[in-house]
């Protein structure tokens, strides 16, 4: 902020280490600097939400004239306790809306600084919150399950092998062995006329993993069809960073360069915007951070009404859309659908895409909505 405002102004921050020296008393050295403030921005983060001092000093600074503004990370100030309720401010889930301090500073202070904020910048501070425990995502408030699907005849085309989903599976079981993670397993099966099918349920670090194979019986011979071969993805939102690193572990092992699609169903309590003009209305405020699908490795089925998330190249929409998987198609307003390569995303890229979706009211609570 100082090099966006070339020094013109004295910034006191009460949490910068620099701003209140060492061995200074702390709160004489904050009512001072208030004494002399002419603005003052409150940063609500899902952390500082429990603490009495942005209150207190919002108060105070309120009494003594002061503009006060509120700015939302991570947390949505329209849902916040009084006074900060009631006063003007915003919420920052973009570098536009990061720009809106710039904007504020230049109305009061009388300049005419640079609204230089950039979308790095912007995804800069959401990784700082995230190193420092300031998630706001809470998955098990939010999330019922995660599933991921994969289906044999998908790969019945080319030179890819007929038999690679069971190829996976097998070199998934020996990767879990080597790693020494446990593994609940059993097996069981069922027949229905001449169609015979086998499952193998692999349990383990809050992952639920189906095998189905499907077996035709011929003049009383049980024939194969890895066609029909189908691997499944039941995941915890409960410990999801250690289930969702194993899981990009799982997926290195994968022989084919490609996107998987994780489907995120949301507790009944949350919904997702269901309709694809209304996603496209919302995601248009924010043209830094979304855009239009362009990666190549997405099935065309599933680009419309879909965005690419760009810092990360992450595939989504709202809703289930499963013709591209020979499902019937239909559709459930509590799903997001998301699509990307495990090699190029970790865990805290999930996390703030998520985070994002909060923020942006793609996915948002029902009682919310209600109130």
């Amino acid at each position: 902020m100082d090099e966006i405002t070339a020094g013109s102004l004295n910034i006191f921050q009460s949490s910068d280490g620099q701003s209140i020296p060492f061995g200074s008393n702390w709160s004489s050295t904050i009512e001072n600097a208030l004494d002399s403030a002419k603005l003052m921005f409150v940063f609500v983060t899902p952390n500082s939400l429990n603490s009495k001092w942005i209150y207190f000093e919002s108060v105070f600074s309120c009494a003594k004239k002061i503009n006060v503004v509120p700015v939302g990370l991570g947390v949505d100030i329209a849902l916040i306790g009084e006074p900060l309720s009631k006063l003007m401010g915003f919420n920052v889930n973009s570098a536009d809306s990061l720009n809106n301090i710039i904007a504020t500073i230049n109305h009061d202070a009388n300049r005419k600084a640079a609204l230089e904020f950039t979308t790095d910048d912007y995804m800069h501070l959401i990784a700082l919150q995230s190193e420092q425990g300031e998630s706001s995502v809470d998955f098990v408030e939010v999330f019922e399950s995660l599933n991921l699907y994969l289906w044999g005849s998908s790969f019945d085309s080319g030179d890819r092998d007929i038999n690679v989903i069971e190829n996976f599976f097998d070199n998934i079981e020996c990767h879990l062995l080597k790693e020494n993670i446990g593994i609940w397993s059993n097996i069981y099966a069922s027949k229905h006329g001449n169609e015979y099918t086998e499952k193998i349920r692999l349990l383990f670090l809050g992952i639920e993993m189906v095998f189905k194979k499907n077996y035709k019986f011929v003049d009383s011979d049980k024939n194969r069809n890895p066609k029909g071969d189908t691997l499944y993805f039941n995941i915890s939102p409960y410990n999801l960073k250690k289930s969702f690193e194993c899981l990009a572990s799982i997926f290195k092992l994968f022989p084919h360069e490609m996107e998987h699609t994780i489907q995120f169903l949301s507790n009944p309590h949350y919904n997702t915007v269901n309709s694809d003009i209304d996603l496209s209305a919302i995601l248009t405020n924010y043209n830094d951070l979304y855009s239009i699908p362009q990666n190549p490795l997405v099935p065309a089925e599933i680009k419309y009404g879909s965005f690419e998330y760009k810092p990360k190249k992450i595939i989504f929409s709202t809703g289930m859309k499963n013709s591209y998987s020979g499902m019937t198609e239909y559709q459930e307003p509590r799903v997001l659908v998301v699509s990307f390569n495990f090699s190029n995303i970790d865990y805290l890229d999930i996390e703030r895409f998520i985070g994002l979706m909060l923020n942006h009211g793609v996915i948002y609570s029902i009682e919310n909505q209600t109130n």
